[in-house]
């Protein structure tokens, strides 16, 4: 379980959604078919443009972007020359080459390289050939804006930004087999730009269907349905909702709960959340309430004398110092002191105390210290 140190002072200090682009990002997959000869989308152009494409991608998994942008570069040109401009091939080659640019941080001309790709696509389908493709179609579309969106999102465009990704949500969402997974995606995206324009009602509203829409993920993936929930959270505090912010915490453990038969990592953070939530309602009673639950998992997940338990005991004897209780506070702090000491004997003995956990044992031993002195002034 990940240290939650730093989830004992303040309540929620973290920013709600950081959309971060996959660095190895695959343009559409390539299909092969039987009929691919008649297909345009199986990409069949010649074996120089096939290992210019690989090339492509194995120049970005190794960051080496350069290279990456030079075979980007001369794909689209032998795919022009063997296919024409407009062409499916020629507008994969210029995403890949938008996404090259991508890791060297050249944003416009990312742009340039993807708007390319868009302008090919939206060409082909008004032509009669291509009446048959239009799920495919629907998907480069899709591509195209999600990355054209996520370029302005971090120039702080967030009017295109919010144009772009409204176009591939709705390009996705019209294929024939819609993927939850990019939906996700872009709802995330449209999230974070609405946060950007200071649009609460719109913000809310798509954080509320992402949430909804990846209950399936529990039971596999809770720790991204987790951090959107608490990212609704956070909106619901910040905008003086804490009431609902509680029911979603609760609601969310109750999931969690039903979901894992076991005490999991994930229903420990989301107990943390839910007791600094109510600490930062000064609702003492219910604050303590979920950090012994805390307490409970943490050391049967992690053990008695493990930092994540100390922490968990720190939260107690914070929430204790807010209601004033110091007597109760100290007797926290001195088993988690006791603890603290333990687990660095134990280190010791076995040779394992690196600088790192070290570090992490002094920033303990000088949190203890701090709310100790408060305790006893009192």
């Amino acid at each position: 379980m990940t240290a939650l140190k730093h989830l004992i002072l303040p309540i929620l200090t973290s920013s709600l959604l950081l959309v971060a682009l996959p660095s190895h990002a695959e343009t559409p997959k390539q299909k092969q078919s039987q009929n691919a000869t008649n297909n345009p989308f199986s990409y069949q152009v010649n074996q120089q443009w096939e290992t210019l494409s690989k090339q492509v991608i194995e120049y970005r998994k190794a960051r080496n972007y350069a290279k990456a942008i030079e075979s980007a570069k001369q794909a689209i040109t032998v795919a022009e020359k063997s296919k024409g401009k407009n062409h499916p091939a020629t507008a994969l080659s210029y995403q890949a080459l938008g996404l090259s640019y991508l890791g060297t941080g050249e944003y416009d001309k990312s742009n340039d390289a993807f708007i390319a790709s868009s302008n090919i696509i939206k060409h082909l389908a008004k032509q009669p050939e291509y009446a048959n493709y239009q799920n495919e179609i629907q998907r480069f579309i899709s591509f195209d804006s999600y990355y054209l969106s996520a370029n302005y999102l971090i120039k702080k465009d967030y009017q295109q930004a919010l144009s772009y990704a409204k176009q591939s949500l709705s390009s996705q969402e019209s294929l024939r087999k819609p993927n939850k997974y990019k939906i996700s995606e872009r709802l995330e995206l449209l999230s974070a730009i609405y946060q950007g324009l200071k649009d609460k009602t719109n913000f809310e509203q798509t954080m509320t269907r992402l949430i909804a829409l990846n209950e399936f993920r529990l039971g596999k993936s809770d720790r991204q349905y987790l951090a959107w929930t608490n990212a609704l959270s956070v909106y619901y505090i910040q905008t003086g909702q804490v009431n609902k912010a509680i029911e979603l915490q609760k609601s969310q453990i109750n999931k969690l709960k039903k979901i894992n038969k076991q005490p999991t990592q994930e229903l420990a953070i989301a107990y943390q959340v839910l007791g600094l939530t109510y600490r930062g309602n000064k609702q003492y009673k219910e604050s303590l309430t979920a950090f012994n639950k805390l307490i409970k998992i943490a050391e049967k997940l992690d053990g008695k004398n493990h930092l994540n338990t100390v922490s968990a005991y720190m939260n107690v004897a914070v929430t204790y110092l807010a209601s004033k209780d110091f007597k109760q506070a100290k007797n926290y702090l001195n088993q988690a002191k006791s603890k603290v000491a333990k687990l660095e004997k134990s280190l010791k003995a076995k040779g394992t105390l690196d600088k790192a956990k070290q570090q992490e044992i002094d920033f303990f031993n000088q949190a203890i210290e701090h709310y100790m002195s408060i305790a006893e002034k009192k």
